[in-house]
């Protein structure tokens, strides 16, 4: 009697030590694609909403006054003055009183210089969108599995007619990434309508 039950505690013993480590990265695998799950979300919503705000700068550079342009010499209606006030003090992350999104910038060298500062333009609004602020940013990003964090994030833009395109190219990393396979690249756009 007291044999068969050391022998039925030996194959619970034994039974127990194959399931548990099994369930245990069955529950790590299914974290692990919530937190990538997340992270796609918060970095979609960002760039779908610097996308947005950034087609609206056309419309509030050449609609309205600024003090900054050169032909302004006063304000055409109280509209362009409050805007215009709201706008001189507002953070960088949020908008740009500069022309990026022109395309008379296409022939010449300048024009690799132009594409630079729009491509800068585009991440610091999808920076500001993200956390705030750049060290938010790279570490919220670490922090999600983005390897690298924002320095690992490539940011291009195009500007074609009235659409802007804002490409983001990242690769994520499960954080129990135990046999090096969980790298995940992932590429996102999205196009937004200049406004007019």
């Amino acid at each position: 009697m007291s044999r068969n039950r050391e022998r039925e505690s030996g194959a619970i013993i034994l039974e127990t030590s194959i399931v548990i480590p099994i369930f245990l990265f069955l529950i790590l695998g299914i974290y692990g694609l919530f937190v990538i799950s997340a992270a796609q979300s918060r970095i979609t919503h960002a760039l779908v909403q610097s996308a947005l705000s950034l087609s609206q700068d056309s419309y509030g550079n050449s609609k309205l006054d600024s003090a900054v342009k050169k032909d302004a010499t006063f304000y055409k209606d109280l509209t362009s003055m409050v805007t215009d006030l709201l706008r001189i003090g507002n953070d960088p992350y949020f908008t740009s009183k500069s022309d990026w999104y022109t395309d008379s910038y296409a022939k010449g060298d300048k024009h690799t210089s132009e594409v630079s500062l729009r491509n800068l333009t585009v991440r610091e609004r999808f920076v500001g969108y993200l956390a705030g602020d750049r060290d938010s940013a790279d570490q919220l990003l670490k922090s999600v599995g983005v390897i690298n964090g924002l320095s690992g994030v490539k940011i291009t833009s195009t500007v074609s007619g009235e659409d802007l395109t804002i490409n983001l190219e990242y690769t994520l990393q499960l954080w129990f990434d135990f046999f090096d396979v969980g790298k995940f690249p992932v590429k996102q756009s999205y196009t937004a309508r200049m406004w007019k």
